[in-house]
């Protein structure tokens, strides 16, 4: 259900958030703090989320605008598969952190087949890719 004004951050929210944050990342810290307290908004049908961070924390520094992203297998039964195998043979949720101008400011949630989600993000383990963002190398 879509939110029409921003909101406290509910147990759903949080806890995409956090499984996010389980990840090191350049600008997590920063993130995080401004994570600790925010007001959001579902913007659409995936349960993707507005984010207003509080003001008062530190911008991050990040390389992109897509600070971290994350993914896991739609369907029940794919645990087992390596997060390689399950990138290719199940159509998988991916979660993305976007940041505007150093502030946390969308989670973006899609599946790659456009089909209904059957696992809830909330309820996800996150894989991640080992090389985000993609194609970065480090000096």
């Amino acid at each position: 259900m879509l939110d029409l004004e921003f909101r406290a951050i509910g147990v759903r929210e949080r806890r995409i958030i956090d499984n996010l944050l389980a990840r090191d990342f350049l600008g997590r810290t920063e993130i995080a703090a401004q994570c600790a307290d925010v007001l959001v908004k579902v913007v659409d049908d995936e349960g993707g989320f507005a984010i207003r961070p509080d003001g008062g924390a530190p911008r991050a520094t990040v390389r992109q605008r897509v600070a971290i992203e994350a993914f896991y297998p739609d369907r029940e039964g794919a645990e087992d598969l390596t997060a390689e195998e399950a990138a290719f043979l199940v159509p998988c949720v991916h979660v993305l952190l976007h940041v505007r101008d150093g502030s946390a400011y969308l989670i973006e949630i899609y599946k790659d087949d456009g089909s209904p989600i059957e696992i809830e993000p909330e309820r996800a383990t996150f894989e991640f890719y080992p090389d985000f963002p993609p194609g970065w190398v480090e000096d």
